[in-house]
């Protein structure tokens, strides 16, 4: 089973429309995929249909350790694809889990348990660091990078790495940038300079298609709303190549 946090401490980079496109991509293509919205928006939630509410199984019922992660877990619009919902007080438990014993390695423990169910498990990040972030990134071996294609998210990459860095220096040694993405690009541009990080660009950007953010209106990843639309079109080419660079 691989994990993979979807990261970006900047608002507006795309990163749940990723994560809900890339977990509903992989399902397509076969894949048993776990979604887990670790961000109180619950905006990856509601993006495949589920609507996380009060009394909910939600992850922080998860990592409060009240229920088992199978009691979490709620179908979607596609058989391969689950999700774990969150819900708004989720941002609320911090205060309470910095005070848990080892309540960074909550989310890698409960996964254990479904191990040999999933093949990618795909983890929508809250943009802040806190103790939840950082049970999901002990949990991840590998962080995808959401980028906006202008000069003012570069601030965003350094912060994001920043974190990694501090995070596999002490918690997690195997925690790595598994790759960077381009998104809102638009083809009239030239696509940013990232410096260091440019082996680990993704070929295809996603261009800026006002269509995804339609999408989850409907409680639909854009792949169950306009199949044909250039977002469907850029986030199956970006499943292929995130599937040949993580088979």
């Amino acid at each position: 089973m691989k994990v993979f946090a979807i990261l970006n401490r900047k608002g507006g980079t795309g990163k749940t429309t990723t994560a809900v496109n890339l977990a509903a991509a992989l399902a397509i293509k076969g894949k048993k995929t776990l979604l887990i919205d670790a961000d109180p928006q619950a905006n990856a939630s509601l993006s495949v249909g589920v609507l996380a509410t009060k009394g909910m199984h939600s992850l922080g019922k998860l990592l409060l350790q009240e229920i088992k992660i199978r009691e979490t877990i709620y179908p979607t619009y596609h058989e391969n694809l689950k999700v774990i919902p969150s819900i708004e007080n989720l941002a609320k438990l911090d205060p309470i889990l910095i005070n848990t014993p080892n309540s960074e390695t909550l989310i890698k423990r409960a996964l254990e348990d479904v191990e040999k169910e999933y093949e990618y498990v795909i983890i929508d990040c809250p943009p802040y660091v806190g103790i939840i972030n950082l049970s999901v990134l002990f949990a991840s071996q590998n962080v995808i990078i959401p980028l906006r294609n202008d000069f003012l998210s570069l601030e965003g990459l350094a912060q994001v790495t920043n974190v990694i860095d501090r995070v596999s220096s002490k918690i997690n040694a195997d925690l790595k940038i598994g790759g960077v993405l381009i998104t809102m690009y638009d083809d009239r541009d030239k696509i940013i300079d990232v410096g260091r990080f440019s082996s680990l660009l993704f070929p295809t950007a996603i261009r800026y298609d006002r269509i995804l953010s339609e999408a989850p209106k409907y409680g639909k990843p854009i792949f169950g709303y306009a199949e044909n639309s250039p977002g469907a079109e850029d986030y199956r080419k970006f499943a292929d190549e995130f599937l040949a660079r993580f088979p």
